[in-house]
């Protein structure tokens, strides 16, 4: 209850109750267009700068190694590991999947959030569970945490929003820190998902054993290259991107081998959704 002297707490029987402050950031010029056209074209330029934001919160570039991870999963004692998701996350899951087997030998089982809880999966107490969503809201994500949870499973959110219903009701929290993200086809929430899961992937595999020390080096130098590869190849083709676009939409948009097969399926779930290419093909129309 807010006033215009106080703010009060209550709970679903109206008893005031109490819960701890937390701190937002937030400024003007995080929901601002700048000089861009729209909304989707700023998050698309933001993207070097937040993923080496989102890197930066898992991974020692001086050390070339990843951060220990939240202690409430221990993955060298994990049998197996469920992902469940809606929409863009649930095809970031898709490729944490590819990472969490290759490099930490780590099983894993995803479904899309809305039939997870249906499936009737069989799920290990001993297991964990991610649960990767931009809001921290999304009621099928959330419904699926709430049924792993009742099987006694450790769980792990990847959101952006901390304080959201599924990062309090998880034992770890992976924020992926992309900052608000207003445009309707996400562009910097799935880059950013994507570098922490591929963090989380190198890290389990070092706890696991099955990625040697050298290993790890190696594969946070090529983390460490992203951010600066991706703004050398967003200012490269900035001047042709329409003309771009134009031949991507003629010859089709599927890309062949593992991972990018699914990035090329979050464009085409995007363009359905709202009218929209791949941002790495077209920007939005508006």
């Amino acid at each position: 209850m807010l006033t215009a002297d106080s703010i009060e707490i209550l709970d679903h029987d109206g008893k005031p109750v109490s819960r701890p402050r937390q701190v937002s950031v937030a400024a003007a010029y995080m929901v601002d267009k700048g000089n861009h056209r729209h909304f989707m074209e700023k998050e698309i330029y933001e993207q070097p700068e937040v993923i080496s934001h989102a890197l930066g919160h898992y991974v020692d570039f001086i050390e070339n190694k990843v951060n220990p991870i939240a202690a409430a999963i221990d993955f060298a004692k994990v049998p197996s590991l469920a992902i469940s998701a809606c929409g863009t996350a649930y095809l970031a899951g898709l490729v944490g999947k590819y990472w969490f087997e290759r490099y930490a030998r780590l099983p894993v089982e995803i479904d899309v959030a809305s039939e997870f809880r249906y499936r009737d999966i069989p799920l290990s107490p001993q297991s964990a569970a991610l649960f990767i969503s931009q809001s921290g809201e999304t009621a099928d994500t959330l419904a699926s945490l709430r049924y792993c949870k009742e099987n006694g499973l450790k769980i792990g959110a990847v959101v952006n929003v901390k304080e959201s219903t599924i990062a309090r009701e998880s034992d770890a929290i992976f924020p992926i820190m992309a900052g608000p993200e207003i445009g309707v086809a996400s562009t910097k929430a799935f880059t950013c998902q994507l570098s922490v899961l591929a963090a989380l992937a190198i890290g389990a595999g070092r706890a696991r054993g099955t990625v040697s020390e050298a290993e790890e080096k190696e594969l946070v130098r090529h983390l460490a290259e992203m951010p600066r590869i991706m703004g050398k190849v967003l200012n490269s083709i900035q001047p042709a991107i329409e003309s771009l676009s134009r031949i991507v939409e003629m010859q089709g948009r599927a890309l062949s081998g593992a991972w990018h097969q699914l990035s090329a399926g979050d464009g085409r779930r995007a363009e359905a959704q709202g009218n929209l290419l791949h941002p790495c093909g077209r920007l939005c129309r508006r």
